[in-house]
């Protein structure tokens, strides 16, 4: 865990800043753990609606509503875990991007392959590419903001 002040207090005011950033540590380590849950349990959950409308392309290509939506999702958490780090916040104490994108591309994999015996759910092979683009753009977002400020990152 990273703190921005020395990890032994020496007065009262330096003990609430180390006790301030670690509630602040596992708020945001319980907040995306929900995300991640959430999205996983979502897997199970049979969707209505008319998510298969085409919104841009001509009849030869298309991209439906769902697969934004599959992007969206992955480049967000991406992102939040972008700001975690810039903030000096971490997932797990060691190795924390590498366990990170394990975890993300896991999620994934495991979140289309579930539907494969989901009642009312359909594998789609474009839902896992719509996955691991949105996976993509945000760990390359995650790899320019470390690189611009790496400075500002603590060492993990």
């Amino acid at each position: 865990m990273c703190y921005f002040i020395k990890k032994y207090p020496k007065d009262l005011h330096q003990s609430r800043l180390i006790i301030s950033n670690t509630l602040i540590q596992r708020i945001y380590q319980i907040v995306f753990w929900i995300g991640y849950l959430s999205v996983l349990s979502t897997s199970f959950i049979p969707v209505r609606g008319n998510f298969n409308e085409k919104i841009i392309g001509v009849e030869s290509i298309y991209i439906r509503t769902d697969y934004l939506l599959h992007s969206l999702v992955y480049f967000l958490i991406c992102y939040y875990f972008s700001l975690g780090l810039k903030y000096g916040l971490y997932l797990f104490k060691a190795n924390s991007i590498k366990k990170f994108i394990i975890l993300i591309i896991l999620l994934a994999v495991v979140t289309e392959l579930i539907q494969l015996w989901a009642p009312e759910r359909a594998f789609n092979i474009y839902d896992m590419i719509a996955n691991l683009f949105g996976i993509i753009v945000g760990i390359s977002i995650l790899q320019i903001n470390y690189r611009k400020n790496e400075k500002t990152y603590c060492k993990n």
